[in-house]
């Protein structure tokens, strides 16, 4: 019988854009259930965006590695860049609750994945803990040859899992970004030269740079 293709299926996400003029636009994704073509599709919309804020990194070719291996080989003018993915999906910050709990107070954010259905109450410490266990886990995992550039990029279709928000005018990293960096700086062996974090949609944040940290 033929090998069946890993699933890996993942919920919906979009934005709602509001104009000054005209209607209400809301604007919804979808990646696909395939694991291979879904991680194709968030390292194309990360090297597109990534275009957008590093003149440093011009991707000539993007490379499908082996499943044993890391995930995509980045060819670029300057050299090749390996990259790792890890996806942070909802449920690993997320609980399901009863209608008492739903109404008891105790948790202050739901998300309604679910026309109708009771909500999942979102666990905030989790959540902003969610993007540092993501790569301690990977920090724990790889390592890397001298010659090689390894970068990782941990993703998300969730706008419940900020890494900044504005406030008052002013950008404000979020307390899941600070905890992750806070917890790189206590890594004595970290194999990722970069490390990155998108939500596909706005523009990728850097976490980590090894030549900013030395």
């Amino acid at each position: 019988m033929p090998k069946k293709k890993p699933r890996k299926p993942t919920t919906s996400y979009g934005y709602v854009n509001f104009p000054k003029q005209g209607p209400v636009e809301k604007r919804m994704f979808q990646l696909s259930n395939d694991k291979k073509t879904q991680e194709r599709q968030v390292i194309e919309d990360y090297v597109n965006r990534l275009s957008n804020i590093r003149d440093d990194v011009s991707v000539i070719e993007i490379v499908d590695l082996p499943e044993a291996d890391h995930d995509f080989l980045l060819r670029t003018e300057t050299g090749q860049i390996t990259v790792e993915l890890t996806e942070i999906p909802e449920r690993d910050y997320t609980i399901k609750i009863t209608e008492e709990e739903y109404s008891s107070c105790r948790y202050h954010t739901f998300i309604q994945n679910q026309y109708g259905a009771l909500p999942v109450a979102v666990d905030e410490s989790r959540r902003d803990s969610s993007i540092q266990r993501s790569i301690a886990h990977k920090v724990g995992h790889y390592a890397k040859s001298d010659t090689e550039t390894l970068w990782l990029l941990v993703w998300t279709t969730s706008t419940y899992l900020q890494m900044t928000y504005w406030e008052g005018g002013a950008k404000q990293e979020s307390a899941a970004l600070q905890n992750a960096q806070q917890f790189l700086t206590t890594v004595s062996e970290n194999p990722f030269d970069e490390i990155w974090c998108t939500n596909l949609l706005m523009n990728p944040t850097q976490i980590w740079a090894s030549s900013h940290n030395n």
